[in-house]
């Protein structure tokens, strides 16, 4: 069977190094055994950033991946910018996406009526985490909990929003990084930069910190001129750098694995 393999995140181009966690959870370990035996007899892999790429080689050996970024439809409809700033956090209830880090950040500006914050993703079923988060979320009158939510519905609110924050402690490239910054909405991440694109002017921030976030939420919010061209120049960006070319580079490389191979330099030196 011809096996191409698209890595998701980070830390599955990591080995699970933690014997404790190892021990504590046999159905992962034996996934991750199953995942690794794929790292290293796939005919080709696909990464989404030069970091997957590096942890690829430096764990399993592998250097020949092939760097294909995400892609994303551009939206038909405009975003509509409007009062109050809206701060969007857009996963599902993980503990590894840290959506209790978000309910922290809310609460800091809980004085300010001027700056509404929003969630939106699948809660974890019958668990007493979730339920302890939803709690606090429902003592902050600046903070609304949507559940889950459509596709279409994610779109819209990134469309109306002014900045889609991050907590997650791993992920590979976020779709909803791209569709936010096409929707001319800022990232601010908490800890995620893949392929280091936050460190490009206008697209955002890797904060690392609470503090140093809210800092950069203020500073936005009370700067509408320089939201207002981070929105522009991260449209722009999102457009040239995540567009259906590199659905067409996909779709090359599974039926036609001789010319993909063969045309690396031709793909803007595509070979991690």
């Amino acid at each position: 069977c011809d096996l191409i393999w698209h890595v998701a995140r980070d830390d599955e181009v990591t080995p699970i190094i933690s014997f404790r966690r190892q021990c504590r959870d046999p159905f992962r370990l034996a996934e991750k055994k199953f995942l690794e035996y794929g790292v290293r007899h796939a005919r080709q892999i696909v990464i989404q950033t030069e970091v997957q790429g590096n942890l690829l080689a430096r764990h399993y050996g592998r250097r020949d991946a092939i760097l294909i970024p995400n892609f994303h439809p551009v939206p038909e409809q405009p975003p509509r910018k409007s009062a109050p700033f809206k701060v969007i956090w857009v996963a599902n209830f993980k503990k590894i996406k840290r959506p209790e880090l978000f309910i922290e950040l809310a609460a800091r500006f809980g004085n300010e009526p001027g700056i509404r914050f929003i969630m939106a993703g699948a809660p974890v079923p019958d668990s007493n985490w979730q339920r302890e988060l939803e709690n606090r979320i429902r003592v902050l009158p600046n903070l609304q909990y949507l559940g889950h939510i459509a596709q279409s519905e994610v779109n819209r609110l990134l469309a109306d929003s002014h900045v889609l924050v991050n907590t997650s402690e791993y992920e590979g490239l976020p779709n909803t990084f791209i569709q936010a910054w096409m929707r001319e909405a800022v990232v601010l991440s908490l800890s995620v930069n893949p392929g280091g694109y936050l460190d490009r002017p206008g697209l955002g921030e890797c904060a690392g910190t609470l503090e140093r976030m809210a800092a950069s939420l203020r500073e936005l919010a009370g700067n509408p001129l320089l939201l207002d061209g981070y929105g522009k120049e991260a449209s722009r960006f999102a457009r040239e750098a995540f567009s259906r070319g590199n659905l067409n580079r996909l779709v090359d490389l599974i039926v036609s694995p001789e010319t993909a191979h063969g045309g690396n330099s031709a793909m803007s030196g595509a070979r991690a």
